[in-house]
């Protein structure tokens, strides 16, 4: 399968989405959910997190990476059979990219740009309707739009590559911190309402990774929607209103993703040792038969520490 590199729907500028600054009155915000992998393990698939959000009928953006795409096809083609949702790139397997080369980036990029368009060209073939009745391949675009760098961590460099696949790098302005075991489900309600505003993106996990946030969606849900909030895609809050860029990544202030730096140089030397035991190197592009039985609901992560954006 060839690689599709459509033009850039949005403005790209060398920089990073951060929020969309949006006409007085209206009040949108976008919730973005990760669903990432790296080499050496499976993650999770939280199924009472999608059931929420159908539940209530939240559109929202999830940012997938490519390896898990095929490690879960079958939860992968009812996200992009499902007109609420829209899939971002997320890299092949959550690499950090400070530390790769230009063109490791590039295979980062393109690999999960094939996951995705051979999941969507599954749907097509398959013929399957969608829950609005249109055919499900109908439901998503056939190549994606927007990208999410890894442990929240890019250079220009980084952004450059993106860029050049024709995706608009997104961050976010309000991080749940779910994939801290200790953010209690409290500490999480409070810190997203507290910092959330119109035209926000919000950061959430559905991989294993958000601990509570399962508990924690249907209260900031009602609460939101109390507060006169819509939810949308991200592509949508783009489309409505001037986004708001920045130049560099991070969390909650300048700098503070550089903490993931030891841990990510440690990931990449045992992925070389992983990939050398193996005998190749990545990314091998096949179609994955079946799912991994059991991975319906919520898995959890062997790590039971902080677990990198």
């Amino acid at each position: 399968m060839s690689i599709t590199r459509p033009a850039a729907p949005f403005e790209t500028s060398g920089k990073v989405l951060r929020r969309v600054e949006l006409p007085p009155g209206k009040k949108l915000v976008a919730l973005i959910f990760d669903l990432c992998e790296q080499p050496f393990e499976i993650s999770g698939y939280q199924g009472d997190i999608v059931d929420c959000l159908r539940k209530h009928k939240i559109p929202t953006t999830f940012f997938a990476g490519g390896k898990w795409l095929l490690t879960h096809p079958e939860r992968a083609a009812q996200l992009l059979g499902d007109p609420l949702f829209e899939i971002g790139n997320h890299a092949w397997e959550h690499r950090y990219f400070p530390l790769l080369t230009r063109s490791r980036m590039n295979t980062e990029i393109e690999a999960a740009q094939l996951a995705y368009q051979q999941v969507h060209k599954g749907l097509h073939d398959r013929r399957c309707l969608g829950p609005n009745g249109k055919p499900a391949f109908q439901n998503a675009l056939p190549h994606q739009q927007l990208f999410r760098f890894p442990f929240g961590a890019c250079t220009p460099e980084g952004i450059k590559a993106v860029e050049s696949h024709g995706l608009l790098a997104v961050q976010w302005d309000v991080s749940s911190s779910d994939a801290w075991r200790g953010q209690s489900l409290n500490g999480m309600v409070r810190s997203v309402l507290k910092r959330v505003r119109s035209g926000s993106i919000v950061l959430f996990h559905a991989n294993g990774r958000g601990w509570k946030t399962a508990e924690a969606l249907p209260i900031l849900v009602k609460e939101l929607h109390k507060r006169g909030y819509e939810f949308v895609q991200v592509s949508e809050l783009i489309a409505a209103g001037r986004p708001v860029y920045a130049e560099k990544c991070y969390d909650f202030r300048e700098g503070d993703v550089n903490r993931y730096r030891p841990i990510a140089a440690r990931l990449e030397r045992s992925y070389d040792r992983f990939y050398k035991r193996l005998g190749k190197r990545p990314p091998q592009i096949a179609p994955i038969a079946g799912e991994r039985a059991g991975n319906t609901g919520s898995f959890s992560h062997k790590n039971d520490g902080e677990v990198p954006n």
